[in-house]
């Protein structure tokens, strides 16, 4: 147990030695230099956030103070020592003398010292051990608690990602919109020049070219959002431009291998706030005892010495003291009953928040899969249906053209090419953040889930 636990501290430092230098970690306020000039994957900014978000710092903060929480309970195990210093101050006077009224000389004394005493508790019938338990269950429950903060926050910075980068997908379908409306409205002049459509159709064509550059400010204006949202996600100044890896243009998906109870059977065994939950669930337990063994006697060791040393009887003295007592509680205004009632309930409230976490992994793995399968369908509908309305909106305009088509034609074929792409664009983010919400699910989202490896 003592080689694993100083292999894990071994491992942890050596991690956050790594961490401290590596290039992808900035200074949070502002990005290297080398950063500001790359194209940023995904990795990369979860680095940043797992740096720089103010989340990820508070969950470290509470797990040092639970850590340290567990020290004090168990530094009852060791005994108390103090040491104190002593100083006495005395002096006398007597009354003047009945015969020759004589007043008397006053005589003082004063007495210093060094002192130390040990107290060590030496029995309570377990009430110390399970205080630490209990300690030792709540730093545990912090560190899951910590793991699922950053799963949290990794889940942030992938779904902004995604949004951002399936915006500029959007923003760059409607900007080929533009110039495939002004090339409508060219043809358009030309054929009313050559008598072969009318003035109807010119503003039929400036009344979509109109809507095209809508449709792109409002794209554009949504851009900047999401962007800000990025910067906000990775914990770094709102104003910071960010470059990004593309996705890729395609695909490789594949159907998840393993049934919903084997996944769901998985998060059960690695879902960090699960796994935070039932350590609660087992410190309430442990700090229940505690309370109830409240009510037994305790058995202390008390040792103390002082020394003692007068200059003017210039008289060294020594008192060694040892013992033992026994405390047995009686009555303390029932704070011990109302103790162990406190810790009931708390028991009762952890089991029951152990039960709610249960349920909610099983509902978030459910909906999970069944969202993912059904993203990959969409998949390949929405590319079929954007091929089609490609090829359509072609062969409208090639007939306009030719003077055989008429342009509310073209532009409805258009407009049906351009819902397509979004769409398409749609169902390939849907299907990013659906595998980000299974790892989530899962409790595996600093590691992403990998499809083909699913058991």
């Amino acid at each position: 147990m003592v080689k694993s636990k100083l292999f894990f501290l071994f491992v942890a430092l050596l991690a956050m030695a790594e961490a401290a230098t590596a290039e992808t970690i900035p200074v949070c306020n502002k990005l290297s230099q080398n950063l500001r000039k790359k194209k940023l994957t995904l990795v990369e900014l979860t680095d940043i956030a797992l740096s720089c978000h103010p989340s990820t710092t508070l969950a470290w903060a509470q797990t040092r103070t639970a850590l340290a929480n567990l020290g004090i309970a168990k530094s009852a195990y060791w005994p108390q020592v103090s040491l104190g210093s002593n100083w006495t101050y005395s002096s006398a006077k007597a009354g003047a003398g009945r015969v020759d009224n004589i007043p008397p000389n006053p005589t003082y004394n004063y007495i210093y010292g060094p002192s130390i005493s040990l107290s060590y508790l030496l029995w309570d019938f377990g009430a110390t051990r399970q205080k630490v338990k209990a300690a030792d269950f709540q730093a545990k429950a912090s560190q899951f608690s910590e793991n699922y903060n950053f799963q949290s926050v990794i889940m942030a910075v992938e779904q902004a990602y995604y949004q951002l980068l399936g915006q500029k997908s959007l923003v760059d379908v409607y900007k080929n919109s533009i110039q495939e409306n002004k090339l409508n409205l060219k043809t358009a002049t030309a054929l009313r020049k050559q008598g072969v459509s009318t003035i109807g159709d010119v503003y039929q064509a400036e009344s979509g070219l109109s809507q095209a550059k809508f449709n792109y400010q409002q794209a554009e204006g949504q851009l900047k959002i999401y962007q800000g949202q990025l910067a906000t996600s990775l914990g770094i100044p709102i104003t910071t431009n960010l470059k990004l890896e593309s996705l890729p243009k395609k695909i490789i998906s594949k159907p998840l291998m393993g049934s919903i109870h084997k996944l769901i059977k998985i998060a059960k065994e690695t879902r960090p706030d699960l796994l935070a939950a039932e350590a609660q669930v087992r410190a309430a337990a442990a700090q229940l005892k505690a309370a109830k063994m409240a009510f037994l006697p305790t058995l202390n060791m008390t040792n103390s010495i002082v020394r003692s040393y007068s200059p003017q009887t210039q008289v060294r003295a020594s008192n060694n003291t040892a013992m033992l007592s026994l405390s047995i509680p009686l009555f303390s205004g029932l704070s011990q009953v109302y103790a162990v009632k406190a810790a009931s309930a708390a028991e009762t409230q952890a089991l029951a928040l152990e039960k709610q976490a249960n349920q909610a992994v099983d509902s978030q793995v459910w909906q999970a899969y069944y969202n993912l399968e059904t993203t990959e369908k969409t998949l390949k509908s929405s590319d079929d249906v954007l091929v089609s309305s490609l090829q359509s909106a072609k062969q409208a305009f090639g007939q306009y053209k030719a003077g055989v088509g008429n342009i509310l034609n073209v532009l409805a074929t258009r407009v049906t090419a351009e819902n397509a792409q979004a769409q398409a664009i749609q169902a390939k983010l849907n299907w990013y953040i659906a595998l980000t919400q299974l790892s989530e699910a899962l409790g595996q989202l600093s590691a992403p889930v990998n499809v083909e490896t699913l058991p």
